[in-house]
């Protein structure tokens, strides 16, 4: 059988590496997904390290018990959707209020966002420890008052002025204490 000829592929490098180039390989960090940090409850603080920050294009969801889609990040006045994860030590989480997005990255001069701050001395975001406050929910400046005041088990006097207060902060930019920590 020393007669067979052994045929010899010399593309077979190339062709292992063209299949190899829509693939990546994975690590274990791509596979604590479910651990989605949620906004914190008013008056409570969401405190992470932050390992990256990613542009995420998987903008819309279904809900799994009544099949309707939602949008997942910040909806602009024209119904585009923009979704920016921050992952943490603790897990991802992703940014749905405008006003922290502005906190975090605004990038006007004069009024820097924290991390474009941090990102321009350290070349990074990696590394960032910030805390993220909820003031107000700001669902109640547009809660109808006797509901509202119910739900704050309150007179409706006292919802009112909250229901104020509220929108004050929603003007100011203050529903969220976003600080460097």
């Amino acid at each position: 059988m020393a007669d067979e000829k052994e045929e010899i592929n010399f593309d077979a490098e190339e062709e292992k590496a063209s299949e190899d180039e829509g693939q990546e390989e994975m690590g274990l960090d791509d596979f604590k997904g479910g651990n989605y940090l949620k906004t914190p409850a008013v008056g409570e603080e969401l405190v992470m390290e932050i390992e990256k920050v990613v542009k995420n294009r998987n903008t819309s969801g279904t809900n799994s018990s009544t099949g309707a889609t939602f949008s997942i990040g910040l909806v602009d006045k024209n119904k585009n959707v923009r979704r920016i994860d921050i992952h943490a030590k603790k897990g991802v989480y992703t940014i749905t209020a405008w006003n922290i997005y502005f906190k975090l990255f605004d990038n006007r001069a004069g009024k820097e966002g924290i991390l474009i701050n941090y990102a321009k001395e350290h070349k990074t975001f990696a590394g960032a420890k910030i805390g993220i406050k909820r003031n107000f929910d700001g669902q109640h400046a547009s809660a109808n008052v006797e509901d509202l005041a119910k739900i704050r088990s309150c007179s409706v006097e006292d919802a009112k002025k909250y229901q104020d207060e509220v929108k004050k902060a929603m003007k100011e930019g203050t529903l969220y204490t976003v600080r460097l920590i």
